[in-house]
């Protein structure tokens, strides 16, 4: 009878044990969620991307002190311009002042020049001089001391408008601002103004240099930059180039030589051409390069151009200079193998390289945890331009419900300038859907710039809405029951 009793009961257990268990079990179904990702088509596009801080420029000149009737000179600028062109290159001629300080009128029309251009919507790559007929030394001051109090007087007006300001050519002296022609590039002479403008001028403006031997110079080491270095507003992560002689002849116009490099005590010497392409390839990788062509020969035929200007890093070309370089890449077919640029010019192509441009190749969805309803997006991103950014950009995903007009911002914390030019990068984004109700969401990709407030265009021909570009949907859907 005990056996029957015993028995009894553990029947009455499992069966109350299979009840608990069928219910857990199908609470813990209920809690399990898929998330199925439907990507848009990502191609690339071929449009000039007008982004700032890269592409063509045009230069516009002012002496200060003997323009009478200045806001009509640059109002006339302005309205000259071409639309499409995002920097200017602005030359501010002290020779006025060869032998006295900058007054306080013209300190002041340096500021009405520079706060135009600023609210003209286009970057300014700024560069002092006293000449601009190719006799630098008759025009500069006789002295240096007056060379650099000029540069610590126009620093609280220039450091006052950095925000408009990409970069800062030459150091004031020179046939044409060009660091050549002065008696002020001695070495000495040389580390002296590239350190005054160190000191003067804010460390979030880029200084350009004429050549590498001048980098290296001033620096006096041999001008490489470490990758935790970039961008600490050290001189040596500050320190671009500025070419005016670009591709114009093997030694790019003595901008390089034509034997091997031999560093000096001072770290002086010239390297051959492939040498300081070389150079300028690693250190441009994290400072910015530019200037104009000049004189038709093979070096700027238009493959010989694509190979040298993606070397150099090269963010920013004169679009006027020189005439016959540029017609010639205008006349010229693009025939290299990227699809999408077939049937362009030569110069176009070229235009759409300038600086960086990003792709976005792919994306794809995973899901991390399906009861938590945790994912992953991950981004393939590739920069086709010359050169990477050197600027960090604002990064943010939006997601926005399809049936609802509200939207939740996921913050990405990416530095867009280590997209190096020429690769593809590879980004993961975390996604928590833990406070999601199931139904459908459309995600879109923001890069903004912080300091114009603009979106960042990529090299892709999905339109750039309100909230940016449309990446595809996900739907959030229970696997089992309500």
């Amino acid at each position: 009878m005990r056996n029957i009793w015993v028995q009894l009961l553990i029947t009455l257990g499992l069966i109350s044990v299979i009840g608990i268990g069928a219910t857990s079990g199908k609470a813990f179904l209920q809690s399990l969620y898929r998330l199925q990702w439907e990507k848009t088509t990502y191609t690339e596009s071929a449009s000039y991307l007008e982004n700032p801080d890269c592409g063509w420029y045009e230069i516009y000149g002012y002496e200060i002190g003997a323009n009478p009737n200045l806001q009509k000179t640059i109002q006339d600028h302005m309205e000259g311009c071409d639309s499409s062109v995002r920097l200017v290159q602005i030359q501010i001629n002290l020779a006025q002042y060869k032998d006295c300080d900058v007054s306080k009128e013209g300190l002041q029309e340096i500021d009405e020049i520079l706060t135009a251009w600023n609210g003209s919507g286009r970057r300014i790559i700024l560069r002092f001089l006293y000449d601009w007929s190719g006799h630098g030394m008759e025009s500069e001051p006789d002295t240096m001391e007056q060379i650099l109090t000029h540069m610590h007087q126009v620093a609280g007006v220039v450091n006052a408008h950095k925000d408009a300001i990409y970069t800062m050519q030459g150091v004031f002296v020179g046939d044409v601002g060009e660091m050549h022609g002065s008696k002020y590039l001695g070495t000495k002479e040389l580390r002296t103004l590239v350190e005054t403008m160190n000191r003067e001028f804010d460390p979030q403006l880029f200084l350009a240099l004429r050549t590498p031997e001048h980098v290296r110079l001033a620096l006096h080491s041999n001008g490489e930059i470490a990758s935790n270095e970039a961008y600490n507003g050290s001189l040596n992560s500050r320190l671009g180039f500025f070419n005016d002689g670009m591709m114009g002849s093997e030694s790019d116009l003595g901008t390089y030589g034509d034997t091997s490099l031999q560093l000096d005590a001072e770290f002086g010497g010239k390297g051959t051409r492939a040498e300081e392409l070389e150079f300028q390839r690693k250190r441009c990788a994290y400072v910015p390069n530019g200037g104009e062509v000049v004189l038709d020969n093979s070096y700027n035929d238009a493959s010989n151009a694509y190979e040298t200007l993606a070397t150099m890093h090269v963010s920013y070309l004169n679009h006027l200079h020189h005439e016959e370089v540029l017609r010639k890449w205008k006349q010229s077919a693009y025939t290299g193998e990227e699809a999408a640029y077939q049937g362009m010019s030569a110069y176009d192509y070229i235009g759409t390289h300038l600086g960086y441009r990003y792709v976005l190749r792919d994306a794809t969805e995973s899901m991390e945890d399906y009861a938590k309803k945790q994912a992953a997006l991950t981004l393939d991103i590739e920069n086709v331009g010359f050169a990477p950014a050197y600027r960090k950009f604002d990064f943010q995903l939006i997601i926005s419900p399809k049936e609802e007009p509200s939207t939740s911002v996921v913050l990405l914390d990416w530095d867009y300038r280590t997209f190096a030019a020429g690769e593809q990068t590879q980004v993961s984004v975390p996604l928590d859907f833990s406070g999601y109700p199931k139904g459908t969401y459309d995600v879109y990709l923001q890069v903004m710039d912080p300091l114009t407030g603009e979106y960042i265009r990529l090299g892709n021909p999905m339109e750039l809405t309100d909230i940016g570009y449309y990446l595809g949907s996900f739907t959030l859907e229970q696997l089992y029951g309500e």
